[in-house]
């Protein structure tokens, strides 16, 4: 996949839900974005996981979807091993 020159960061901070987040999604693929690049740092795996799926049901295959995952951060904050986040994915 050859990414474009500048794509927007949809930072789910700056959003107070997931219908805002979704509604920010819309707005740049509105304007033309066809990458768009998801981040998360509250090391809530499974609000990441949440917000991501009702992004990608909502953006289906009209854009890109990067989503940055960063695995040790989310390990150090929660304690819990990988196997147990993927199980806990599995279940919702």
């Amino acid at each position: 996949m050859e990414l474009p020159r500048l794509y927007p960061i949809l930072d789910s901070s700056f959003w107070p839900d997931a219908n805002a987040l979704c509604a920010a999604a819309e707005e740049f693929v509105s304007a033309g974005a066809t990458v768009l690049q998801y981040r998360n740092k509250s090391g809530n795996a499974r609000r990441m996981l949440e917000h991501a799926e009702s992004l990608k049901g909502l953006l289906g295959s009209r854009l890109k979807l990067i989503i940055k995952l960063i695995i040790t951060a989310i390990l150090r904050m929660t304690g819990t091993q990988l196997s147990r986040i993927v199980e806990e994915y599995r279940n919702v």
